[in-house]
């Protein structure tokens, strides 16, 4: 008989969020701001971008198509195929993470300098979380929708390619889901995202 209690575990952290989380803390120790986006926004988008590549996911087959059009036209058969390793695309996750890191520390660096960044930014750290929001947000489209529970169905249903061609109101709409699943209001305001 053992009448010790066992506490229960909580679920394992996926291991590029706890050293992006790290990262975070080294580079930004005193920033509230950043800390805020690694707890609310990174796990997920870490969850929903995984896999998701920057460039929409058609660009290797356009690539391809332009491989074998090239090869009839030239006829040729050693011109070297296209690897799928290419750097020319990553994964969404990656492109927007590579483009917020280095903007969040320019940002930094011209706050201390005298410059309309700091009259803007440092007496309003608001306009900053807007500013990292809007980042994330840029390829809204980009984003597969059918790993957001919440996303309309009818939008799910049209091809990425297209959804820059919808109206402003849906443009909304989906963005408001990804607002919530990435839990960007409560990075814009933790107190209340509403």
């Amino acid at each position: 008989p053992n009448d010790r209690q066992v506490e229960p575990q909580q679920p394992p952290e996926i291991i590029t969020l706890k050293l992006l989380r790290r990262a975070i803390a080294a580079q930004n120790p005193d920033d509230e701001i950043m800390r805020d986006f690694g707890e609310f926004v990174l796990p997920n988008l870490l969850r929903v971008a995984i896999g998701v590549t920057a460039k929409g996911g058609k660009y290797f087959e356009q690539k391809e198509q332009e491989y074998r059009e090239r090869q009839i036209r030239e006829q040729r058969e050693t011109i070297k195929p296209i690897s799928r390793r290419s750097a020319d695309d990553q994964s969404l996750n990656t492109h927007l993470l590579n483009g917020l890191f280095p903007a969040n520390l320019i940002e930094q660096r011209l706050e201390e300098l005298d410059t309309t960044i700091q009259r803007l930014v440092r007496p309003k750290p608001q306009r900053r979380r807007f500013a990292i929001a809007g980042f994330i947000l840029h390829d809204f489209e980009k984003f597969d929708y059918n790993r957001f529970p919440s996303m309309p169905a009818e939008y799910k249903a049209v091809p990425k390619d297209d959804i820059r061609k919808l109206g402003i109101p849906a443009h909304r709409e989906i963005i408001a889901v990804i607002i919530q699943e990435l839990g960007l209001d409560r990075f814009i305001n933790p107190d209340n995202p509403e």
